[in-house]
């Protein structure tokens, strides 16, 4: 019992002894979010900015070219000029139309006229009732025609209007495929436009990614070394058999990336 007493009392003087002079001082402790110091796996996949506007522009009527006022490069507004036909013919169908529509108009207003008096002749029983018949037959016949040229003389503007060739949205000239003087048809494809500010991603993405791709909290297009983020937009259900992934689209938050530029889905 001596000895272990005479032991404790040997230790607890060490430790005495052996206690440092800082030891009441407070410890310094940094502190740091946990965000800061997560890592998130991160999967990558092709992807490409396209347009959703990038078309060919073609002439609706046949014409000969009087006027090409763009040229590649140029950017346009929404109804802008692109091409102008030397419509003449289309012109002049149009005038005829407008006069053979005053003939019928005439004819048609003589017509009632002639109803008129035919009806009067009835009441006072001095015209039988077949001529009064036969009067209410001829004006639903120029009826029927003033109908019919009013169609034509709308289809006549359309092909008139269709001469000036105009831009149906905001878009950048890529291509320029006419002249002056060439002669078009139908269809024929005269220039080429591309939307800028209306572009979305199209990624193709493993089959086996599609659930971490639809559970991802953050989801970015990176093209020379800048991040655009995105927002998913659709997946397309056919799995390519060759590659066995499946493509999907995505949004811009922001301003998004220039069309054609391709990167990778992160």
């Amino acid at each position: 019992m001596l000895c272990r007493a005479i032991l404790v009392s040997l230790l607890i003087a060490w430790t005495v002894v052996k206690r440092p002079a800082h030891a009441d001082e407070p410890t310094p402790v940094q502190t740091r979010l946990l965000s800061e110091l997560a890592l998130y796996p991160e999967s990558t996949a092709p992807a490409q900015v396209v347009s959703l506007n990038d078309a060919a522009i073609a002439a609706q009527v046949a014409g000969q070219v009087a006027e090409v006022p763009v040229r590649v490069g140029d950017q346009v507004k929404a109804g802008a000029v692109l091409v102008k036909l030397a419509c003449t013919d289309y012109d002049i169908e149009f005038e005829k139309l407008k006069a053979e529509r005053q003939t019928v108009q005439a004819k048609l207003e003589l017509a009632q006229w002639h109803l008129k008096q035919s009806e009067l002749l009835v009441n006072q029983r001095t015209l039988p009732v077949e001529k009064a018949q036969e009067r209410r037959a001829e004006m639903a016949v120029l009826k029927g025609e003033l109908n019919a040229h009013a169609l034509k003389i709308k289809a006549a503007e359309r092909q008139l209007a269709a001469c000036s060739i105009k831009a149906p949205f905001a878009s950048i000239v890529t291509e320029r495929n006419i002249a002056v003087g060439l002669l078009v048809a139908y269809g024929t494809q005269v220039v080429k436009l591309l939307d800028l500010s209306r572009a979305e991603v199209s990624a193709q993405v493993s089959s086996h990614g599609i659930a971490a791709l639809q559970s991802a909290g953050d989801l970015s297009f990176e093209h020379d070394g800048k991040r655009y983020p995105l927002t998913l937009r659709a997946i397309l259900p056919a799995i390519q058999s060759q590659t066995g992934s499946q493509e999907v689209r995505l949004d811009f938050k922001a301003s998004p990336a220039r069309p054609g530029a391709t990167g990778r889905l992160v």
